[in-house]
């Protein structure tokens, strides 16, 4: 790869790292003049369609990413079965290599690293995406130890996915939630219990969990409980040990329910344990530097005794007179002292009751509580007046969590700090309707107005008409979670077609083997080769055997006979130069995912090779494109250029 220049404007300049699916790569935007990290994914992979259009679709979504603790992606692509993603570069190491130079961290550290990868994974949950495999080897830390989350090749969207079995064994299993590991529905608090395990490991240096195989491991994280942080690292403080342990609760009910809590409770440990620290080092400094208050009193009045005696006997009235004056004016002096004796100590004990550390009349930072339970947050921050707005039914958020706040986080308040919320009921729960027997489409435009969410699934049925729908999962009266629940509708597509037989060909013309193909609705490509053994322009073989059923669109290639001759003929489309010095190379196009069909063209040196209609679901298409030398392809979607390249040949 390197010295590849991608999509005419990536260089690639050395390789960073290496993964399961993919490699990444150092390389130079051509265009910007910057350095980027561009994750290609392995030639095992190229080929798996289902992966293809999973790596494009969750690409995008990870695209939509925008976070400080978060690798940025820039952009994606795909070139001569070359599929990457262009992402921002980071000059550091990742949390593992700064784990194993650096041992177990202290617990103020751990807390600022645990409580930036909290708020990476707050901003993606709000997106509605899960990480699936947070590690410390997914974490970048940067020299100014600034976290940075990436390698979302495995998210998924919450909304719209039920994780299968086999999926599961895409997750790191040493970070590995239960519900992961036994092949469960994953959510956003799959990922909360993987970051309690990178905390464990920053707390101790340890992993809570080890064996000599993954399936032991596995199992571990289902059914077993770590050891203590504390019995590893005695000073880590029990705030902090209890953070871990919720948060790596085998019951995801049990952890806490959003990333959004977990920030409170760093925060608030954070603040708390520093404030005892803090507290601890005044109440030293004191100890040490502690001024006998009694004993300068004491002191002061023995010596005003002792000038009194001195003299009592030579004194006028006057100067007597004086001498009260003094005694009181020195009675003040020595009040005066213990008051500021006294207020030195207040302020080196309580600082936070100083005035100028803004105290009740100052202004407080108000916290971000979006996604956080109310009542927690009430308790939590008593500093505050909560005001409760309203209460709405919500998709995105549980009941009793904060859907808005007024004023947002960050702003400054004064007294009397009152925060106005919205909380959430939860999602609205209603009943599933009978749409057995109905047109798939009518049921739904049901289903839409009830805010059922859906999934479509096709079944052959001879005896049920073409988008009938058959059944249902859930069936009719079932509890729904309104805008949560995913409803699955299973619809008749109807008598099935039988799939088109591959035609006998060897022996014909080019353009009768062609008619042939197409009137089966198969594609055609021809390639040509020098035979004696047959007459110019027969086809002398075929890459599938007659007889053979395909699906739709199959390409057959057709080997067509030159004779003695250096011929020049055609390719699928009746253009293209051919013969001795002739290539055929595979183009990939992917297709987008916001649409349900579309048309590509493919053009090779601004002739028309290949146009047809797709669904978007197949992913990606490859395309064969026949020539020699240097050839500039085109790629369109719906009339629109996509992608442009060169392709030396």
């Amino acid at each position: 790869m390197m010295g590849t220049l991608l999509s005419g404007r990536y260089e690639i300049l050395e390789i960073i790292g290496t993964g399961g699916m993919a490699n990444v790569y150092k390389a130079r935007c051509t265009y910007l003049n910057r350095y980027v990290a561009i994750k290609v994914l392995k030639d095992e992979f190229k080929n798996d369609e289902d992966f293809l259009k999973r790596f494009n679709i969750e690409s995008q979504a990870a695209a939509g990413l925008s976070h400080t603790n978060i690798v940025s992606v820039y952009d994606i692509g795909s070139e001569n079965d070359i599929h990457y993603i262009v992402m921002e570069y980071v000059e550091g190491i990742t949390l593992k290599e700064y784990l194993a130079e650096n041992g177990a961290l202290s617990w103020e550290k751990a807390v600022d690293f645990a409580t930036q990868i909290a708020s990476a994974l707050q901003h993606a949950h709000r997106k509605g995406i899960v990480h699936r495999d947070i590690k410390p080897q997914n974490i970048l830390v940067t020299k100014d130890n600034v976290l940075k989350v990436t390698d979302f090749g495995i998210a998924r969207a919450v909304s719209t996915f039920t994780m299968k079995v086999e999926d599961s064994a895409m997750c790191t299993v040493h970070y590995c939630s239960p519900e992961q590991a036994r092949g469960g529905y994953t959510d956003e608090k799959s990922d909360i219990y993987s970051l309690g395990i990178v905390m464990y490991e920053m707390l101790t240096g340890k992993l809570p969990f080890e064996s000599d195989n993954s399936v032991s491991v596995a199992l571990k994280h289902m059914q077993e409980e770590a050891i203590a942080p504390s019995e590893i690292v005695a000073d880590i403080p029990s705030g902090v040990e209890e953070i871990v342990k919720k948060a790596m609760e085998k019951n995801q009910n049990d952890r806490f329910q959003s990333a959004g809590e977990m920030l409170i409770e760093l925060n608030w440990v954070k603040q708390m344990e520093g404030d005892k620290a803090e507290k601890r080092e005044h109440e030293e400094m004191f100890k040490t530097k502690k001024i006998d208050v009694g004993a300068v009193e004491e002191g002061m009045k023995k010596t005003a005794k002792t000038n009194k005696i001195a003299k009592k006997t030579n004194k006028t009235a006057q100067q007597q007179k004086e001498d009260k004056v003094a005694v009181l004016a020195g009675i003040g002096a020595s009040v005066l002292v213990v008051a500021i004796l006294a207020f030195i100590v207040i302020a080196i004990m309580f600082p936070g009751a100083m005035p100028w550390s803004g105290g009740a009349k100052g202004e407080i930072e108000v916290p971000d509580l979006v996604g956080v339970d109310f009542e927690k947050a009430k308790s939590t921050y008593e500093n505050f007046n909560f005001k409760e707005d309203d209460s709405e039914y919500s998709a995105d958020y549980d009941e009793g969590l904060i859907i808005s706040q007024d004023p947002e986080e960050g702003t400054m308040i004064k007294s009397p700090y009152t925060i106005t919320v919205v909380v959430s009921k939860g999602a609205k729960t209603v009943k599933m309707p009978d749409v057995i027997n109905m047109d798939y489409r009518q049921a739904q435009i049901k289903l839409d107005e009830q805010d059922i969410l859906y999934s479509v699934e096709y079944k052959t049925d001879s005896t049920i008409p073409e988008n009938i729908v058959i059944e249902t999962d859930p069936g009719k009266g079932a509890k729904i979670k309104a805008g949560v629940d995913i409803v699955n509708l299973v619809v008749s597509s109807g008598e099935e077609e039988p799939l088109p037989v591959v035609p006998a060909l060897i022996g014909k013309s080019e353009d009768e083997a062609k008619r042939e193909l197409s009137s089966v609705n198969l594609n055609s490509k021809s390639v040509y080769e020098k035979s004696k053994m047959s007459e110019k322009g027969q086809v002398i073989r075929q890459s599938i055997a007659s007889g053979t059923q395909v699906t739709e669109k199959t390409t057959v290639t057709i080997t067509i006979g030159t004779g003695d001759e250096d011929t020049t003929g055609s390719g699928n489309t009746g253009e293209g130069q051919t013969g001795g010095n002739t290539v055929t190379k595979e183009v990939t196009v992917m297709l987008p995912a916001d649409k349900e069909q579309v048309t590509v063209k493919v053009t090779a040196n601004g002739k028309t090779v290949y146009q047809g209609m797709h669904k978007t679901s197949e992913g990606a298409i490859s395309v064969p494109v026949s020539g020699s030398g240097n050839v500039v392809v085109v790629a369109y979607i719906d009339d629109q250029k996509v992608t442009e390249k060169t392709i030396k040949f």
